[in-house]
């Protein structure tokens, strides 16, 4: 990856001033988990993407990143490799595409606007794609089955020190290639309430292919609460709403998500993480089980991270689902209607 990433920037006309506006980093993220299930092929459920992989020691993620600010210009440039990449972007048609994690430019327009351009992390979602910014090391199940990343234009205006919007036109759902004719639309709004808390909006509108060949009308609704409530404890709060037109009627179909996050602090090197969640998607719009009651998962997770050196970190989790219909896989043929995971993790940044 190292040698790809400065191929890469050795290509670009870089002047010898801007050098100083850029910084260079990288992150890797390796882990060994296990599920109670045994998959035979060693591959956890598919609407999970970190961790992947059952007994079996491998790399999260990788990445290597060259970011750019400067008062009238910014961007990224971050190339990847992982188990959780091939499961992002498992729907890419050209899958050189998922080393990029990030390709983006940017343009101050004002004092308040700026213009992106290129690939670019998702707006929506209460957790991030990379692990060490999240309080869980494994991802929520609404934050996994919702874009992680876009393709398109993104506008950002600073209205107030307390008001940001973002507003974004993009491909489409999770795709950086297009796949039909129409482009979609997204909208953030994020709202500094004081000092300590914090509420966002995002939301999702276009025709998408996702559990179907055919274009439908997407819509995505997420509400989140931030508050810090003292020195060593933070709540994360979000609730999901999407709905999707119907196939064959002219109706739509909903399903809803919502988790509560806990992070605490025990010490300097010290941190603790409870997550609970909930996951309704009755007519598998979201996410296909081809089961009776489709997906209806409920989930819950204890984390524990320790800093054993600068920007090296240890993190342990241990989770538990339980859904109404068996859909997780259990041996080499069977299905289970419960599943629990241990995975430990050793990351690196620089």
């Amino acid at each position: 990856m190292k040698a790809i990433f400065l191929g890469v920037l050795l290509t670009l006309p870089i002047h010898a001033e801007a050098i100083s506006s850029v910084n260079f980093g990288g992150f890797i993220d390796t882990y060994y988990a296990l599920d109670s299930n045994n998959p035979s092929s060693r591959e956890r459920a598919t609407f999970q993407t970190q961790p992947a992989k059952h007994n079996e020691f491998n790399l999260n993620l990788a990445y290597m990143e060259a970011v750019l600010k400067e008062d009238e210009r910014r961007g990224r440039l971050a190339l990847q490799y992982g188990t959780s990449v091939d499961r992002n972007y498992a729907y890419e048609n050209n899958k050189s595409l998922q080393t990029i994690q990030e390709a983006y430019g940017g343009i101050k327009l004002s004092d308040k606007l700026w213009l992106e351009a290129g690939i670019f992390f998702s707006h929506i979602g209460i957790e991030n794609f990379i692990s060490k910014n999240n309080t869980n090391y494994s991802r929520s199940l609404n934050a996994d089955n919702i874009p992680y990343y876009s393709s398109g234009v993104r506008f950002e205006y600073q209205a107030s020190k307390k008001d940001l919007f973002h507003l974004h036109i993009i491909n489409g759902w999770q795709n950086i290639q297009e796949n039909n004719t129409s482009k979609a639309l997204g909208i953030k709004y994020q709202r500094t309430l004081d000092a300590t808390s914090t509420f966002v909006y995002n939301n999702f509108l276009g025709d998408e292919k996702v559990t179907t060949p055919r274009s439908r009308f997407r819509t995505y609704q997420n509400f989140i609460f931030e508050k810090k409530l003292n020195e060593r404890w933070k709540l994360q709060s979000s609730f999901d709403v999407g709905t999707q037109a119907q196939l064959e009627n002219d109706g739509v179909n909903s399903w809803y998500a919502t988790s509560l996050i806990l992070g605490q602090k025990l010490n300097e090197v010290s941190k603790v993480g409870y997550r609970a969640e909930y996951y309704l998607d009755r007519d598998q719009s979201n996410i296909a089980t081809g089961t009776p009651n489709g997906f209806q998962v409920a989930s819950a997770s204890v984390n524990y991270d320790r800093v054993l050196a600068k920007e090296t970190v240890w993190r342990s989790e241990v989770r538990g689902f339980y859904s109404k219909d068996e859909i997780f896989p259990q041996g080499s043929s069977s299905l289970n209607e419960w599943d629990w995971l241990v995975v430990t993790s050793l990351s690196l940044s620089f």
